[in-house]
């Protein structure tokens, strides 16, 4: 019973909507199962069970007992075929004798041809479901099988229903023989027309699909599951300018906008690939250069074993209704008369400045609350056009004079508000109110009429106290109407903390004018080494303000409020001319120290300056210095202004044999392109690059390949803020020539260098750190 069982389950498991070879292998499988005896129905386990069918009736007759069990054996056989066929109500299953008489008919053949079992028994075969055309190659293949045992092979026959249609199906043949010697012709016929109906509906739907995707003006496409186009409708050129062949095969990522791509991977193919598309608007490239807005729906498209083979994408051009919706976005949050934000978009950005703060801890920002003096008087005056007219002309003004990142809103009447993003210090703030003032000072061309005014405006730096954006506004109007009770035409910050700060600048500019004059200044020497041999061979001037009543001030403190008011020149011209006394006065006292040299810093003004060369000629030959012993070192940020003149002017240094060195090199500037044409002598390497010098730290590259830089240029590289021993073993490693450290020395005090240079045997050399 296990041939019979598994072949019946095999039947019933297949989709019998499958492909002919399918079909044919199940059938062949049927066929050989129903000519199968079981083994075990054999007493002897001898004889075959086509052996079986044919034993003769008189050996049987002669041995009695064997012929009771073989008869047994017939019958159950016999019983086990008709069941078996009777009960497979997908397979039709007809049995001819050799005169090609129907002798058996299943209830599948009654429901596939239309005759009833007492309809077809008796009947020719040809006169029953052959059509005309065939019969008489199948009477002569029938008398070929059963004379010459040449098989009929299974193949598609196209056979006849009782009412004449014709029905597709798969049909196999086997001839078995009766238990009577008899050779009977049994067929087995599987309906194909569900088949056949289901191709023809799939070219039908592939037809209207087609048709549909060549007639419709959205574009149509299919992509494999990497994304690329497999078809693209003829409308792509309408709507993106490009032929079907330019888009075939191309990874449609390159035609989207690249603000765009992660959203489209994560919101359209995956969606779609997990069985959830969802529409989703971006913008895709025109072959003319511009962008277009498209709302695409992608979908998957499943086999029939419901994997997914490949995605299809349909997509119309939203681009009109996009900037429909912008215009009506911009008409919202814009102020009808001067095109400028309005509140809502102000509170917008404020909240979200606000918001930065919390997530930033260097982010900053100022608001300027600006109201318009004797606004009321223009009006009465000239009229309420004209007043518009001028209200016009402001906002174009205050958008002229602030950032890309700013923010110039208009409140309503004559108020106005600026938002100045990413500042520093209070000082940023007063230096915009400054500008807007001197924008102002220039009259307005009002119908004919020159009009003048000015603006009281109110500052609020940020601080974290701020969580609301009306909380900024009410502060920036307090201050305003602080300026306008103060005389109006001015500025008043609201924080009092701030506004100290303001007022410690110019007290700092004070002191500092008056610290000059007084000669507060000092200079400390910080020593520079040979990294290789631990020997001394110079020091870099620093200079520091011995304020009164305040202590050492550093640089830090001071330089930048000393750059703003030009006051720098004055700086550095008294710290070259006292480094250089100082050099000559320890090259007189230490003749060991005869090849020491002094690096003394300039800025970007002194480089300004006409009189920078006859200064530096008059301190070498006041102090009998030679220009090999000076070392001037200037940053790279200096060098990308006026490219061109800052060449000549160093290569006239250089004249002199004094060298030249970059100081902070690689910190954010690009010198890069022109360095090689540069007359320096060295790179300076900043102390942020060396402290980040550890691999996998972030940066610690950049000192390998200033380095290696340096050596293609025949230049010596210099690092500075050398700390640990770890450091200094690495810039060794890497080439550096030079280095200066708290781990060879602080900025000594000149008492205390002085005692550095005396303290030792060899004055030229401090102890090996390595």
């Amino acid at each position: 019973m296990a041939k019979w069982q598994f072949s019946f389950d095999q039947l019933y498991s297949e989709d019998w909507e499958n492909t002919p070879e399918t079909i044919k292998r199940l059938v062949e499988s049927l066929i050989l199962s129903a000519t199968a005896l079981d083994t075990e129905s054999d007493p002897k386990g001898a004889a075959t069970p086509r052996d079986r069918l044919v034993l003769d009736r008189s050996d049987r007759r002669h041995n009695g007992a064997e012929h009771n069990q073989t008869e047994a054996a017939l019958k159950q056989s016999e019983q086990r075929f008709r069941l078996l066929f009777e009960a497979t109500p997908k397979i039709a299953v007809q049995g001819y004798n050799q005169q090609r008489q129907v002798i058996y008919w299943n209830h599948a053949s009654e429901q596939l041809y239309g005759y009833t079992k007492l309809e077809a028994i008796g009947r020719q075969l040809e006169d029953l479901i052959i059509p005309p055309e065939m019969r008489c190659g199948v009477i002569a293949a029938v008398q070929n099988w059963l004379t010459k045992g040449e098989a009929i092979p299974a193949g598609e026959l196209s056979l006849m229903r009782k009412d004449g249609s014709r029905v597709a199906v798969y049909s196999s043949h086997m001839m078995l023989v009766n238990s009577e010697g008899e050779s009977e012709l049994y067929c087995v016929d599987i309906d194909l027309s569900d088949c056949k109906q289901a191709e023809e509906a799939l070219r039908e739907s592939e037809s209207r699909y087609r048709l549909l995707a060549e007639n419709t003006n959205d574009l149509v496409c299919l992509h494999n599951l990497q994304g690329h186009y497999l078809y693209v409708s003829p409308s792509c050129e309408p709507l993106l300018g490009y032929r079907y062949q330019e888009m075939l095969g191309q990874d449609p990522y390159r035609f989207f906008h690249p603000d765009d791509r992660d959203r489209i991977y994560q919101e359209a193919h995956l969606a779609a690939i997990r069985g959830k598309p969802v529409p989703i608007t971006y913008r895709i490239l025109h072959k003319s250069g511009h962008y277009v807005w498209f709302e695409t729906l992608t979908k998957p498209i499943l086999n029939a074993s419901g994997e997914i083979v490949q995605l299809q994408t349909t997509s119309r051009d939203v681009t009109e209704r996009i900037q429909a919706q912008a215009q009506l976005r911009y008409d919202a949050l814009h102020d009808e008369l001067t095109g400028l934000p309005n509140r809502y978009l102000l509170m917008e950005r404020l909240e979200l400045a606000i918001n930065r703060t919390t997530r930033f801890e260097n982010y900053h920002f100022a608001v300027l609350f600006l109201d318009l003096d004797r606004f009321k008087v223009i009006n009465d005056s000239l009229g309420h056009l004209a007043g518009d007219q001028l209200l016009i002309a402001i906002a174009q003004k205050l958008q002229a004079t602030l950032r890309s990142i700013d923010l110039a809103a208009r409140l309503g009447g004559d108020e106005f508000v600026i938002l100045l993003e990413e500042i520093t210090e209070i000082q940023e703030a007063v230096r915009a109110t400054e500008r807007i003032f001197a924008t102002l000072q220039t009259p307005f061309m009002i119908e004919g009429r020159q009009v003048y005014t000015t603006f009281s405006i109110g500052i609020v730096l940020n601080t974290k106290d701020y969580r609301q954006a009306s909380h900024l506004l009410r502060d920036a109007d307090i201050a305003m109407y602080r300026a306008k009770n103060m005389g109006k035409a001015r500025y008043e910050i609201f924080d009092a903390e701030m506004h100290s700060q303001a007022l410690n600048r110019l007290h700092v500019e004070n002191d500092l004018r008056r610290a000059i004059e007084q000669q507060e200044f000092v200079l400390h020497y910080q020593p520079i080494l040979a990294l290789e041999t631990g020997s001394l061979v110079g020091f870099e001037a620093l200079i520091r303000w011995q304020h009164p009543t305040q202590g050492l001030k550093f640089p830090g403190d001071f330089i930048a409020i000393a750059e703003e008011t030009g006051l720098i020149t004055r700086l550095d011209y008294w710290a070259l001319e006292t480094a250089c006394n100082q050099l000559a006065r320890w090259r007189t006292a230490f003749p060991e120290a005869t090849t020491i040299r002094m690096s003394v810093n300039l800025s970007v003004q002194d480089l300004r300056r006409s009189n920078l060369l006859e200064e530096v000629d008059r301190i070498l030959a006041e102090t009998r210095l030679r220009g090999c012993y000076l070392t001037l070192e200037i940053t790279e940020s200096m060098l990308i202004e006026d490219v061109e003149s800052t060449i000549t002017l160093l290569s006239q240094l250089k004249e002199r044999a004094i060298q030249i060195s970059i100081d902070d090199f690689g910190t954010g500037y690009s010198s890069l392109n022109y360095l090689h044409r540069l007359p320096v002598d060295n790179l300076k390497v900043d102390r942020s690059f060396v402290n980040q010098i550890q691999t996998g730290k972030q940066n610690h590259q950049i000192v390998e390949t200033i380095a290696a830089l340096s050596h293609q240029l025949g230049l010596d590289a210099i690092a500075e803020g050398i700390e640990t021993p770890q450091q200094l073993d690495r810039l060794k490693q890497l080439g550096y020539k030079f280095g200066q450290g708290y781990l060879f020395s602080k900025p000594l005090p000149q008492e205390a260098a002085e005692k550095l240079l005396a303290d030792h045997n060899s004055p030229h050399r401090l102890p090996d750190y390595s």
